[in-house]
């Protein structure tokens, strides 16, 4: 939109240049609507192209703010894109902006005294009066949106900022994080799979520089579907979370807190107890005034002991219950 005044500005001041030419025309029985019809077409023309100019900006900005950015930093940044939306919003705009700021002119200029305006340097002394008001009208407005758009970035910066400094409950540097689809008729059973993980994290936890691995389905803050449970003692599911698999060392690893009972180990395996670790928003919902440890829920369709709960919980994510592979 300053663009958009910037650009009236200028084709006000054309306009004042051209009102000979638009007297000229007139004089000889060119009528209104075609003036009209000519100038909102080269207005539409002007704000089309910088519209297309804007979309190639926004595509190259894109990619570049993708290369710098490190990844992790933005959440689900391959996600951002520009869809029929983003394109439908910038045709629109440049539609409007070209009639909106194409017809003030374009009306100006068809109000010029004929006789004025066919005299002599006509074009020296006719850009005043209700020119300037426009473009004095056109230099508030584009003083009004630039000072919005200070605050609004200002405060974009801030919020960024405090973004930063949330503490999100696990750790982000020095790792590495990869994803494998073992899908082979090698890998049809849940057996063999684990084989697979167990092979792979002993393999890891001997290189040089690693200091622990583990396996999980999906990492913090990534998406993933739900899973319904009830507590003891319920007949109906009175809600549902987000839950992760993990390996035993999944909790060194992202520098996660266990705050009661225990962390996995290598015993929690299919054969034996089936236990949880939850966060502590799922402990203030479902245990006020009664502790956590030995409690006992149905999660889906199975029955769940859990003697181990409650990893620090990282602000703004649902209610997630983390179990063993």
């Amino acid at each position: 939109m300053i663009a958009c005044a910037n650009v009236a500005n200028l084709q006000l001041t054309r306009a004042a240049a051209r009102q000979r030419e638009i007297a000229i025309r007139m004089a000889v029985g060119g009528s209104s609507w075609r003036l009209i019809r000519q100038l909102l077409t080269e207005g539409v023309l002007l704000s089309l192209v910088g519209g297309v100019g804007g979309l190639l900006l926004g595509t190259w900005g894109l990619d570049a703010m993708r290369k710098l950015v490190p990844e992790g930093m933005i959440p689900r940044a391959n996600e951002i894109s520009l869809d029929w939306r983003v394109l439908a919003f910038c045709l629109a705009m440049s539609l409007l902006s070209g009639i909106v700021f194409g017809l003030a002119p374009a009306l100006q200029m068809l109000r010029v005294d004929l006789n004025s305006a066919l005299k002599e340097g006509a074009s020296k002394i006719s850009s005043g009066g209700a020119h300037s008001r426009l473009r004095n009208i056109s230099v508030i407005v584009e003083v009004a949106l630039a000072l919005a758009l200070t605050v609004g970035a200002g405060l974009l910066l801030r919020t960024f900022a405090n973004l930063r400094g949330v503490e999100r409950g696990f750790e982000t540097r020095n790792l590495l994080s990869f994803e494998i689809s073992p899908r082979s008729k090698n890998y049809d059973t849940a057996a063999r799979i684990n084989d697979l993980y167990d092979r792979a994290l002993q393999r890891f936890r001997t290189l040089p520089g690693v200091e622990a691995a583990a396996v999980t389905n999906k990492l913090p803050l990534d998406r993933w579907f739900n899973l319904p449970y009830r507590l003891a003692g319920q007949g109906d599911y009175t809600g549902s979370v987000e839950y992760r698999m993990v390996s035993p060392d999944y909790f060194r690893v992202m520098r996660m807190t266990v705050r009661q009972g225990r962390p996995f180990d290598e015993n929690d395996k299919a054969s034996a107890e089936p236990v949880i670790i939850v966060n502590e928003a799922f402990v203030r919902r479902n245990f006020t005034g009664v502790g956590p440890l030995d409690q006992k829920a149905v999660c889906g369709l199975r029955e769940i002991w859990r003697p181990g709960a409650a990893p620090r919980h990282w602000r703004g994510q649902r209610d997630e219950a983390t179990k063993p592979r």
